[in-house]
């Protein structure tokens, strides 16, 4: 598979499942998630060459994971700066997201869409509405969602 894009909640559960498994349970964003989510997003990304990142999921996701107490906090966010460190980054100025489905998505996801434009990417998103415009736009994307259900049969 090629390159990986995760978008804010699944970048969220990479991260908190990598610092510890049961802060999954215990974090406040991740209730519609379990340990097995986490593993079948390890799963998913198993089969990618790499995973990239833009600064929006990053900013999103850092001031989501702090919903947690202190002590879980100080392990999510030494995972959090090493996989920042491991993987590859990618801007896209705010202005030219704003030109794809901004009003209806957001900035983060806009800009999620522009970036999936390259053809050796592949966005995984747990967010319906990101993944409806996807393939409008003929974009590389797996509904988590779907894998979940997939999985669960």
């Amino acid at each position: 598979m090629e390159t990986i894009v995760l978008d804010t909640n699944l970048l969220i559960l990479l991260v908190i499942g990598q610092a510890s498994r049961r802060y999954i349970d215990k974090h406040k964003c991740l209730k519609a998630f379990t340990r097995g989510d986490y593993d079948l997003l390890n799963s998913i990304l198993s089969q990618a060459s790499s995973i990239r990142f833009i600064p929006n999921t990053l900013t999103e996701t850092s001031n989501l994971l702090k919903r947690i107490d202190e002590l879980a906090r100080s392990d999510i966010f030494r995972k959090f700066a090493d996989m920042i460190n491991l993987f590859d980054e990618s801007y896209i100025e705010s202005r030219f997201g704003a030109q794809t489905e901004f009003a209806r998505l957001g900035p983060t996801d806009s800009i999620l869409l522009l970036l999936s434009d390259n053809p050796s990417l592949v966005l995984v998103t747990a967010d319906l509405g990101l993944y409806l415009a996807a393939p409008g736009r003929g974009l590389n994307v797996v509904n988590f969602n779907h894998q979940r259900q997939a999985n669960s049969s």
